[in-house]
């Protein structure tokens, strides 16, 4: 799992990453990731889409580190293998429901007995 680290949102997400890993190296062969964040107590989604970038901007580095990261990282934020994953996003939906999983279930049998589409809640795309 991967926390955010920044504070504000302006179109981009940034999680820090071991740029010697594996997913490092997807990234750098194929940028379109996508992102999700489940809120399942409140029954609220979200599905991020974009393209990812790794960076080692120090000074980016600098401003996002935390005690959490400090965790992962051992030998601190100066470690070579320290870096960030940009996310420049470009497309989003946002569910709410209030259904519970029994609810959701039913209107998924419901849509199908009837032909239709499920009412699962509020659906944003942004």
């Amino acid at each position: 799992p991967m926390q955010l680290v920044q504070e504000e949102y302006d179109g981009k997400l940034w999680f820090f990453a071991d740029l010697g890993t594996k997913k490092a190296q997807e990234i750098v062969d194929d940028q379109d990731v996508c992102v999700t964040f489940a809120d399942t107590d409140d029954h609220t989604f979200v599905s991020l889409s974009g393209k990812a970038r790794l960076s080692n901007d120090q000074k980016r580095i600098d401003q996002l580190w935390n005690p959490m990261v400090d965790t992962w990282f051992p030998e601190g934020k100066e470690a070579g293998n320290v870096g960030l994953i940009e996310i420049k996003i470009n497309h989003g939906e946002h569910w709410d429901s209030n259904k519970g999983t029994i609810g959701f279930l039913y209107e998924m049998a419901k849509a199908k007995m009837n032909d239709e589409k499920p009412n699962l809640g509020e659906h944003q795309v942004f």
